[in-house]
């Protein structure tokens, strides 16, 4: 994100419910400034575009409702983008500058893995968070596989087209 008066605060994880409603995963330094937020912005071909909160809660999970996403398909279209705030919302916006964010693969999801010997797997359905890494949850040949989202299989990654190349090992998929 180019602009200086937005902060990355997280991701717009997967949908929760049938109005619309969705899962956050927000960085832990900002999680008070967005249950207060009453805006928040989310990355849409890489400007801010404005969203209005209808509802916020935590219930283990942060679940935000925004005014004007009333259906899961509506929701389901934001799952992966980018959750952003304005510098001047946030109660001491410099603490976010000093956590390092690590490849945020929860933004993944939605993209196609293309793997560089059988070509297109799938499209990731949902990241899971596991304690030693990050999963990508894929319909391949009719079933789910969990593929590691793992710096070493990452070829490539092309944000405009929504697509993951990866170098996967022999057998994964046979699993």
């Amino acid at each position: 994100m180019q602009n200086e008066d937005f902060i990355p605060i997280g991701f717009v994880r997967k949908v929760h419910g049938v109005y619309g409603e969705m899962r956050l995963q927000v960085r832990e330094v900002f999680i008070d400034d967005v249950l207060k937020a009453r805006l928040l912005f989310i990355n849409r071909l890489g400007k801010p575009s404005p969203y209005f909160v209808e509802s916020i809660r935590d219930a283990g999970n942060i679940l935000v409702k925004f005014e004007g996403v009333n259906t899961p398909e509506a929701a389901k279209q934001l799952n992966g983008s980018e959750l952003l705030m304005r510098r001047t919302d946030i109660v001491h916006p410099d603490q976010g500058a000093e956590v390092e964010t690590p490849l945020p693969y929860a933004a993944l999801q939605g993209y196609t893995i293309i793997d560089t010997e059988k070509g297109p797997i799938g499209v990731i359905d949902e990241v899971i968070d596991m304690p030693q890494q990050a999963l990508a949850a894929v319909m391949y040949e009719d079933r789910e596989v969990l593929i590691p989202l793992n710096e070493h299989f990452i070829q490539a990654i092309d944000h405009a087209g929504r697509r993951l190349t990866m170098e996967l090992p022999e057998g994964l998929l046979e699993l």
